[in-house]
Order: structure tokens, then C-alpha cells, then sequence
């Protein structure tokens, strides 16, 4: 009776957080530009600052393998001293690419798109309009900006060139998704940074940059009219044409790679990485009793290998979605010590065989989804990040708004669909296991 009270209490709390986060939401409107620009504005009258999201559609199929890294190098180049002075003037933010030392920011970056992330008081909403469409309209292409921009991703470049998480994640990607954009580095490597020129830059910066590969979502209270009508005057005039308008490039993955095990070198000192998974073909309805699946798995992965045996620095696992849900990976991944990595495998696999065969109950789920539901709510109060999932639903061709509806779907989710969708696509016998150390 007492943790059915508790999980009643957290019920009515999360019912209560969500109206409070989203606010009073007025209106939303979206238009396409004529020059192509995809533009989506929702109105809040309770958010104190209008929150921008630019998103750029398909980064690392655009630059292929041997350019890869010129898109961040760009964005690199979009902020300079005099930019940052106009952004104090009107008490505003922005963000073109994750900062290095600030632990999980490169959550945002993949290889699907690039982002700006810009936020501004209401009442400034036309000067901080206008002043980002001068930051992607005319940014600096001086050989000194170059040059400065260059060497910050050369530092990039190196410092995650030898992250155990970020080699193993790039070699799973290689194993479920060889010889497409999703196995490119994002950083590029030493070898196609170097060979990046400003004649390069200024070719390349034509053809990514063009309002119909970019999707503008903006979360503000001020009015959609008002919003369009400054996004029409400041971007209407901005040119170009690209070749690959569509909203997304389906990558080939391949769902047929079961049960390898590969081992990779890394410099870090001490920090090793393990990481198991396999990709599916995912039917339209199943993503979120999945999602919910690996909560459950998580939970108790989490508890076992870090408050158990204490040999995680950092543990979970997920299921998480491609070529906008059409296909699914499951994924379990920990940083330990090096020497502790032969044992978290042991410890891994006799774990995943065993969630399978063990029955879960209707309580752990429901305790499982009030997590989840819990931590997406927390990634919802700032306005930015609203703006942030507008741009990934209008990129995968849905409404912008419909990312709202994540919290009951994950709230409707029922046991039987949890134990569904385990029978239909969970098998331990099917993952692929990457330690790096």
C-alpha cells in the first residue's frame, strides 16, 4: 500500500511539473520560406526568453569521409569577438558547437545534423533575429578566423580522438552501418583536418548552408506573427540552393550483424569502455514499450555492476532510434577500469541472459517509466531544449509540436506492451560486444 501511495504521489507531481513546464501554449504556426527556409514558432506566454534552434540537415552525408570535421570547423568560425560583443547587448546566448570540457555537451552532436542553439529576451526578439542571420548569412571567412577556428577543432580532434567511449561508439557504428555518414568521425581525423583549406570552407560553406537544408523551430511568447514576420525580413534574402532538400538521408543499417566481439586499443590511461548491441528493422508503435524495456534493463544493470560491485564510472543502457524511428539499437555501454573490463563482460552477458529468462514486474515498470518520464520533463523546463526537439520532429517530417506527447505515451505504455515487444525483438544471443583498452 505504501509504495502504491508513493508511486500515486509521483504520479500527480509529474501531472503537475508538466503543466508547469509547458506552460500556456497559444498558438504554433509553421511556413516554408520561399527561398526553401523550413520555419516553425510556437508560443508560450509564460517562457520569460524567445529560444531559437537551427538545425542543418544531414552533416556527415553532406561532407562524405574525406572532408569529414569542415562542418564543425565552420561553425567554429560563426562566433567571433565582435559577435560576442552584439550578443551582450541585448542579454544574448548562443551555442554552435558542444564545448570540449563540459562533461555530456557533445550530447546534441551527431552525425545526422549540425545546430545553433541561440536564445534572447522577448522583447529583443527582431535584434537577435537579425543578429543571427548575420552569424549564418555572413560569417567571418578571413584566413585568421580560419586559422583560429582550425586549430580549436585540431584541439577537438585530439582530445576525443582518444575517448574510449567515443572509439567504441564509432566502432559499433562501423560494424552496424559500414561505409555510411553514421561511421564517419564527426571531429574528422588528423589526416582530413589538416587537408581542410579555406578554399575548402568557402566551396563548402555554399552548399551546406542554404536555407532549404536548414530547419528554424522557435519557442517565444511572443506572438507567431510577429516572429514570422521578423524571420521573413532577416532570412528572406538569404540564397542558395542545395542539392538534397529532403528532410533526411536514410542510412543502410545492417540488421543482420549479430554476436561479434572486438577489441580495440586506446591511449587513455587506466579508463577502458565496453559496450554491447545490435541494430533492428523497428515497426511503427513499438519505440516507447522499448524504450521502457531498457529502463527496466538499465535500472538493474545500473545496480548490479556500480552499487553492487562498484565497477562503473559511468553505466547504462538504452534503446534509441535511426533514420527518424524506422530502425532501433539496443545498446548497453560502461566506463571502468581497464583492468576491471574482462570481468564487466563476464558480468554483462551473464546479466543480459538472465533479464531474459527473469520476469519482471508490473512494479519495476511503472517505477522504470516514472524515471523516464521524470528525466524528460527535467529536459523540457528550458526553453531551448523545447525548440531543440521542434527541430527534430519538423526534420523527421512530423509537427513540431508533437514532441509534447512523448510523456503520455510513455505514461499509456502498458506491462503486456513491454513484455510484447522483449518476446518480439530482445535476444542477448544477438549483441555485439566492443571493449576498448
Amino acid at each position: 500500500m505504501k509504495n502504491n501511495k508513493k508511486i500515486f504521489i509521483f504520479i500527480i507531481f509529474i501531472l503537475f511539473l508538466s503543466l508547469t513546464i509547458f506552460g500556456k501554449i497559444h498558438s504554433e504556426k509553421s511556413v516554408v520560406l520561399k527561398n526553401g527556409l523550413t520555419v516553425c514558432v510556437i508560443q508560450d506566454l509564460d517562457t520569460p526568453v524567445t529560444a531559437i534552434h537551427v538545425l542543418f540537415k544531414n552533416r556527415s552525408f553532406n561532407e562524405g569521409r574525406g572532408k569529414a570535421g569542415i562542418v564543425d570547423l565552420i561553425h567554429r568560425m560563426f562566433v567571433t569577438k565582435k559577435v560576442k560583443n552584439d550578443l551582450m547587448a541585448i542579454g544574448a546566448e548562443i551555442q554552435t558547437n558542444d564545448l570540449l570540457f563540459l562533461p555530456f555537451d557533445d550530447y546534441y552532436t551527431t552525425n545526422e545534423f549540425s545546430y545553433i542553439r541561440f536564445k534572447t529576451l522577448n522583447e529583443f526578439y527582431d535584434k537577435g533575429i537579425n543578429l543571427l542571420s548575420n552569424v549564418i548569412m555572413k560569417p567571418d571567412l578571413s584566413v585568421k578566423n580560419f586559422r583560429r577556428a582550425k586549430m580549436e577543432l585540431i584541439g577537438a580532434q585530439r582530445f576525443y580522438s582518444v575517448k574510449p567511449q567515443k572509439i567504441g561508439m564509432r566502432k559499433f557504428y562501423e560494424l552496424i552501418s559500414p561505409n555510411t555518414y553514421l561511421s564517419y568521425p564527426i571531429y574528422g581525423t588528423m589526416k582530413t583536418v589538416s587537408n581542410i583549406s579555406l578554399s575548402d570552407v568557402k566551396k563548402f560553406f555554399g552548399k551546406y548552408f542554404t536555407p532549404s537544408n536548414t530547419i528554424l523551430t522557435i519557442y517565444t511568447a511572443n506572438s507567431p506573427e510577429k516572429i514570422l514576420n521578423a524571420v521573413n525580413e532577416y532570412f528572406g534574402i538569404w540564397k542558395g540552393v542545395h542539392n538534397t532538400p529532403q528532410n533526411f538521408v536514410k542510412a543502410k543499417i545492417n540488421t543482420s550483424v549479430f554476436g561479434q566481439s572486438i577489441t580495440v586499443k586506446s591511449n587513455a590511461r587506466g579508463i577502458g569502455f565496453f559496450c554491447g548491441g545490435y541494430a533492428i528493422k523497428l515497426k511503427k508503435g513499438d519505440e516507447i514499450p522499448l524504450k521502457v524495456l531498457m529502463a527496466v534493463f538499465s535500472d538493474k544493470y545500473s545496480f548490479l555492476l556500480r552499487e553492487k560491485y562498484g565497477l562503473a564510472y559511468s553505466i547504462g543502457a538504452s534503446f534509441s532510434t535511426l533514420n527518424c524511428e524506422q530502425n532501433g539499437i539496443f545498446l548497453t555501454y560502461i566506463i571502468s577500469e581497464k583492468k576491471n573490463l574482462e570481468r564487466v563482460a563476464k558480468l554483462t552477458k551473464d546479466f543480459s541472459d538472465k533479464f531474459l529468462n527473469s520476469k519482471f514486474t508490473r512494479k519495476e515498470v511503472e517505477i522504470s517509466k516514472n524515471r523516464m518520464m521524470g528525466k524528460l520533463l527535467r529536459r523540457f523546463i528550458p526553453s531551448l531544449n523545447k525548440a531543440y526537439f521542434m527541430g527534430i520532429y519538423t526534420f523527421c517530417g512530423k509537427k513540431c509540436s508533437d514532441f509534447f506527447k512523448q510523456i503520455d505515451k510513455i505514461e499509456k505504455t502498458k506491462f503486456e506492451d513491454v513484455i510484447r515487444v522483449e518476446r518480439k525483438y530482445f535476444s542477448p544471443k544477438k549483441f555485439n560486444y566492443i571493449t576498448v583498452k
